[in-house]
């Protein structure tokens, strides 16, 4: 690449990213600096002054590592741009904290109805099994009568048969 394209490259972009170069800006007038002190160092080397020419270039070079340093900082984010990162991070985190906490909340809600439920069901056993232990005493209290029933049945018939027995037949 030629210098004449490295220095309308620069400008190029400059013009690429806003529309236009403004003049006034610290990148523009680096740059014309810039090309100021190329044109000056091609000069001097045409007139043979060789002093001049290497302090040309270390003044190019000054001019060159500013440019860089003005781009670098210029990429940079400013004191804003991370203030509104930090606000939008702020946002998204308290966001994300409350859909969290409401998450939350629901899951408590659902295992305290679980818990509930889950009383609601003990108790429904715990009155089935006093249901089914009543029951069974009834039982018990009905084979005891069957038994007491049957037992006096027997008696009865061996009465009837003693009272036959003592009866003279006929």
């Amino acid at each position: 690449m030629s210098s004449s394209q490295v220095e309308k490259q620069p400008a190029q972009a400059a013009e690429h990213k806003t529309g236009s170069v403004d003049e006034f800006s610290p990148l523009a007038m680096l740059k014309k600096e810039f090309a100021e002190v190329r044109a000056f160092n091609k000069r001097a080397a045409a007139q043979g002054y060789a002093a001049v020419v290497d302090e040309g270039k270390i003044c190019e070079a000054d001019a060159e590592r500013a440019f860089k340093q003005d781009e670098y900082l210029s990429s940079r984010p400013t004191a804003s741009d991370l203030k509104r990162k930090r606000e939008t991070l702020a946002k998204e985190h308290e966001a994300t904290m409350a859909e969290i906490k409401a998450e939350l909340a629901a899951k408590k809600k659902s295992a305290a109805e679980l818990q509930v439920g889950e009383e609601r069901v003990q108790a429904k056993e715990e009155e089935l099994q006093a249901r089914a232990e009543k029951v069974e005493a009834r039982e018990r209290t009905l084979r005891g009568k069957e038994d007491a029933v049957a037992k006096d049945q027997a008696k009865v018939e061996q009465l009837i048969e003693k009272a036959k027995a003592m009866l003279p037949s006929y």
